[in-house]
């Protein structure tokens, strides 16, 4: 999920965490594990093993270039098959993002949409999460 500062691609990310958590998650124990979480439930790192076949992590830690090489690499050491996270639209991030394909991962950058309205704001970041879960299913 890429985009500009303040658009809530951090918040599409944990929102698409707790799709998938509430509609994907198993009973089994080991079936997910959270790595990080910041105090206020914001920034998060975690892996589910049960979508739709695949083993997935997510990652909202975005804004930093270093967050997303450390934390991608945690994932991509876990064997995940799809990794989810956020960028920004230029700089460091972008590249951070990009260098997983040494591990043999492709990437697609998906344009954060922002509207001006909270109300009608938070409607899209749910369904951008939807969007992304689709990723599950090629």
């Amino acid at each position: 999920m890429q985009g500009s500062p303040n658009t809530g691609k951090s918040y599409t990310i944990i929102k698409l965490w707790k799709y998938i958590l509430e509609n994907y998650k198993d009973d089994k124990e080991d079936d997910y594990v959270q790595f990080f979480a910041d105090s206020d439930n914001y920034d998060f790192v975690g892996i589910i093993t049960s979508v739709n076949g695949h083993k997935i992590g997510v990652n909202s830690r975005g804004d930093d270039f270093g967050w997303i090489e450390r934390w991608n690499k945690k994932l991509a050491d876990n064997n995940c098959d799809i990794i989810f996270c956020a960028c920004h639209s230029s700089g460091k991030t972008i590249d951070a993002v990009l260098s997983f394909e040494k591990y043999g991962y492709k990437t697609e950058f998906i344009q954060k949409k922002t509207v001006e309205e909270k109300k009608s704001q938070e409607k899209i970041n749910l369904e951008q999460a939807k969007e992304l879960l689709e990723f599950c299913t090629k």
